[in-house]
């Protein structure tokens, strides 16, 4: 996690939802807030000042606002904004700390329905006064945050960022049957060369390697739930051989996928 900040101690101040009116208008006085808040946008479009630098907000923008920071929102009033807010303090020591200062950090969220989801339920525990729990899902919902890495860190654009989204959907709901590189630059449109680049700039891993990951997670899921044998589950998986699945199980998991199942029917 960025400057190796524990993401699981955190403090909520308050959090909510606010479906902007026709009047909406926003300024925190120059003082900012106090805490940080984290500021999604999942319906509409305005403009967000924070500490002088202006943003174009729109849904799937996500910015972490430190305190201090003057904020002042105006919204489209054809397009009104829909955005949730919460307010928290990073936790060190028990008591508040500051890991991140100056301007505010922004994300484009590529699975905003998942983000959505994540801080309504966030909003459901806080105002359940299920304090601890809500906080712990809030931490998921800053791993999201962290992880979409930042803006510029590749220069394929923005929409390639949804391209490796797609592809790594496909990966993921099918490992056993995923086609080669390919068939699956071909159905994008683009050459297996281009695609393999777009993926490791986007995703920071390569694409067969992720393939790998991706069929060996499946693994634990079968060895664990299921009778089929090692070489039934290679097989299963595309692995051309059952000597080079173990190998490639040991390496990512530290143990074969027979250590693996006994560690498994022991723990029940």
């Amino acid at each position: 996690m960025k400057n190796n900040v524990d993401i699981r101690k955190i403090k909520i101040i308050s959090c909510g939802i606010n479906d902007c009116g026709a009047d909406w208008h926003w300024d925190t006085g120059e003082r900012g807030f106090n805490e940080y808040d984290l500021w999604t946008v999942f319906r509409g479009r305005g403009v967000l000042s924070v500490g002088g630098v202006k943003w174009d907000a729109r849904t799937g923008d996500s910015l972490l606002i430190p305190p201090g920071n003057r904020c002042v929102g105006e919204q489209d009033l054809e397009d009104r904004l829909l955005t949730i807010n919460v307010h928290f303090h990073f936790i060190e020591n028990a008591a508040p700390f500051f890991p991140f200062s100056g301007g505010a950090i922004r994300r484009r969220i590529s699975d905003v329905s998942f983000m959505r989801d994540v801080l309504y339920r966030v909003i459901q525990l806080y105002n359940s006064a299920k304090t601890e729990l809500a906080e712990a899902v809030f931490s998921s919902a800053l791993v999201e945050f962290f992880e979409q890495g930042e803006p510029a860190l590749h220069s394929y654009g923005s929409d390639k960022d949804t391209l490796v989204r797609s592809i790594c959907d496909e990966i993921n709901t099918s490992p056993a049957d995923i086609p080669c590189l390919p068939e699956i630059a071909k159905k994008h449109g683009y050459s297996p060369d281009y695609i393999g680049r777009v993926f490791s700039a986007v995703a920071g891993i390569p694409i067969s390697e992720y393939i790998s990951n991706a069929r060996i997670n499946q693994a634990k899921l079968l060895l664990s739930s299921t009778s089929m044998t090692a070489d039934e589950i290679a097989a299963s998986l595309g692995f051309y051989d059952s000597c080079y699945f173990s190998r490639r199980f040991k390496k990512q998991t530290g143990c074969t996928p027979t250590e693996y199942r006994k560690s498994k029917l022991a723990g029940r």
